[in-house]
């Protein structure tokens, strides 16, 4: 399983409330989510905070491909924890 950065979001000044969640759209196909990493600025600093977490998910329709999904996915949970670990 490939784990990719997502780069680019911006939120506007102030506070914000961040929710982080999976979406897919091939049947059968692992996505996974690591972590977060946030770059802001305050009073001319930059400051870089990260969150950890983890999250596996699989879109099934038939048994076979549900059992495919929960294979995958225990490999997919490991190299997420291996992910997070590592960093």
């Amino acid at each position: 399983m490939q784990l990719s950065k997502i780069v680019g979001g911006q939120l506007p000044p102030g506070r914000s409330d961040l929710v982080a969640g999976i979406t897919g759209f091939k049947i059968g196909h692992i996505y996974s989510a690591a972590g977060v990493v946030i770059t802001f600025r305050d009073g001319g600093q930059t400051y870089r905070a990260v969150s950890w977490g983890g999250g596996i998910a699989c879109m099934a329709i038939t048994k076979k491909q549900i059992k495919s999904c929960l294979r995958a996915a225990d490999q997919g949970v490991e190299t997420v924890q291996n992910y997070i670990h590592a960093h």
